[in-house]
């Protein structure tokens, strides 16, 4: 493979402008955090952590220390807010778009690394995610990560590694990573075992690095599991968080019909990539590297392989495995748990443009994955708009790509398929990925605010900002980490917002005005993450407070919450003496 001349440098330019766009999409949306109940959780435990107050509650959230930990730790240089609550997501997007540029150069060629980095840094799901302070984009970081390494390490055709035992302690602390950030990471785990025996036992090679890999990885284990022995009493803490918490959600599969199951196991995650931006494109570029592992494609490189493997494995683990050991239950589908599959589809999806164009490099068989690929968009382009799966936009962006494919491949070209010819590659990743940012992704960056987050920020404008200099307004747990960065966002005259079980701080302001702010759709949110139990003055307030402002929800809202709520949901009053409130007294 070349690495100058031909669309090197325009192909460069166009890749650093995209990173552009991802960072300056994150610095545009700030919206997102506050749209996003989860990133809110995320950011109050990693506010917890630094002032001293986390605690271990029975939810998955609590023990997500790769998601919450790093986070209070660029809280404790940068402070607390809403920037520096998603950042480090930012930093993990990116990294893990520089990690496929790495990994695909490094095997594939310099084209081909330019052409996967640049599917990836386009791809709209991608880029939402990366304002989201959620785990799933973080762990895709460490699965990647680790997977990238075990290759270099193990990379038949540039020998083994000079240091085993270092890249397999690596490959399994990216691992151990990936668990304190969200247990999903076990599904990769099959992928790493099986190549584990098949070096160990069929090869009989690589003896240092998986003995440097196993041995890291049980002491790792015996630590996770000593760690949560001395912290809670329970050394499977974690394990069943998951089973008390998340498996009995409303979003998991408990109590559906045999016709669901069916549904969830066949047609609906087909339907999911065919419908859903930012995977459909990847996945068809990826099938045929998957076809590789069923019979060889001499177009395609031996390196596709493990890529293919990687990828199978992991998504037949999303697509058919459990969250529960008492339960067959299945993971929704959902774009944000799918973010782990972006890295090695878009890694296939380079490796094959780069292989399927004419100025790819000669590689042979272009033709043949032409062809394939010619029939998988024109395929699929036809099924979404006879079954109506889709957008006719997005139909119609499929059946362009599979023209384009088609033209490529007929032996008789007109001028204007010559000049597809010549410029095909960065022709066909523009109309993928920019076509698909302009239709779908723009739409997602600037995509309507959570109704009731816009009214939680109303409230606090209207209301909360304009109380007088020096006031103290005392709320819940998670109220008092929300409330002060929407504070931030409008002009406030500089009240204080302390948590209303805060002894120490509400002796510390006694005699300035006091307020109580009352969020009950936010206590609702607590009762059904930690059981946590509103207190009596939040569900009916004392004859001797005045309410100084209410607001009610949208009943569409007010449907979904556990705490019966009638009237006013948001409520503001003003009390006497905040000494007296329950639990604000040593």
């Amino acid at each position: 493979m070349t690495r100058r001349g031909g669309l090197f440098a325009p192909a460069a330019l166009l890749l650093a402008s995209m990173l552009g766009v991802h960072v300056l999409a994150w610095w545009l949306r700030p919206e997102a955090f506050f749209s996003d109940i989860d990133s809110q959780h995320y950011g109050r435990l990693a506010a917890q952590m630094l002032n001293g107050t986390f605690a271990f509650e029975p939810h998955t959230f609590n023990d997500r220390f790769g998601v919450t930990v790093p986070v209070a730790a660029i809280y404790r240089v940068l402070g607390i807010g809403v920037r520096t609550s998603t950042l480090w997501p930012l930093i993990a997007s990116l990294v893990t778009i520089a990690i496929v540029f790495v990994a695909t150069d490094r095997t594939f060629g310099r084209r081909a690394a330019l052409l996967a980095a640049l599917l990836l840094a386009t791809n709209v799901v991608q880029i939402d995610y990366a304002a989201h302070l959620i785990p799933d984009i973080i762990l895709a970081v460490f699965m990647v990560g680790s997977a990238a390494l075990l290759y270099a390490a193990r990379d038949p055709e540039r020998g083994a590694s000079a240091r085993p035992a270092l890249h397999g302690s690596l490959c399994a602390l990216l691992l151990f990573a990936g668990l304190l950030t969200k247990k999903t990471v076990l599904w990769g785990v099959p992928f790493f075992v099986g190549l584990m025996v098949w070096d160990l036992v069929r090869q009989r090679r690589n003896v240092r690095l998986w003995t440097a890999f196993l041995a890291t990885g049980v002491a790792c284990t015996v630590s996770f599991l000593l760690f949560y022995f001395l912290a809670t009493g329970d050394p499977l803490y974690p394990l069943a968080n998951v089973e008390g918490a998340h498996n009995e959600l409303r979003t998991s599969f408990f109590g559906k019909s045999r016709a669901q199951y069916v549904e969830r196991l066949t047609e609906s995650p087909i339907k999911f990539f065919i419908r859903q931006a930012g995977y459909g494109h990847l996945m068809l570029l990826a099938v045929p590297a998957l076809l590789c592992l069923v019979r060889p494609l001499r177009a395609l490189p031996r390196g596709a392989r493990y890529w293919a493997a990687y990828l199978a494995i992991v998504l037949g683990s999303f697509w058919f495995g459990t969250t529960s050991l008492r339960s067959y239950n299945l993971l929704p589908v959902s774009p944000r748990f799918l973010i782990p599959l972006l890295a090695p589809l878009s890694i296939l999806g380079g490796v094959t443009l780069a292989r399927a164009l004419p100025d790819g490099g000669g590689a042979r068989g272009a033709r043949s994955l032409q062809l394939i690929l010619a029939a998988l968009f024109l395929v699929t382009g036809s099924v979404a708009v006879n079954f109506d799966i889709t957008t006719p936009a997005r139909c119609a962006l499929y059946l362009c790509v599979g023209l384009v494919f088609a033209l490529l491949a007929s032996p008789v070209r007109s001028a204007v398929g010559e000049r597809v010819a010549r410029y095909g590659g960065h022709a066909i990743v523009a109309v993928l990925s920019l076509g698909i940012l302009v239709h779908h992704g723009m739409g997602s960056a600037v995509k309507v605010a959570n109704p009731l987050r816009v009214l939680e920020e109303e409230f606090v404008r209207d209301h909360v900002a304009q109380l007088p200099a020096g006031a103290v307004v005392l709320t819940d747990e998670h109220s008092v980490f929300l409330v002060p960065l929407l504070l931030e966002r409008c002009d406030s005259n500089g009240a204080s917002v302390f948590e209303w079980n805060d002894a120490a701080a509400i002796r510390e302001h006694a005699g300035a005005p006091a307020f109580v702010f009352v969020n009950q759709v936010t206590l609702s949110l607590l009762l059904d993450w930690v059981d946590r139990q509103p207190p009596a003055f939040a569900l009916q307030a004392p004859p001797d407070w005045r309410c100084v402002a209410s607001e009610s929800v949208p009943e569409a809202i007010m449907r979904g919450l556990s705490l019966p709520i009638a009237g006013q949901a948001l409520m503001l009053f003003q009390v006497d003496d905040p000494a007296e409130l329950p639990g604000s007294s040593e």
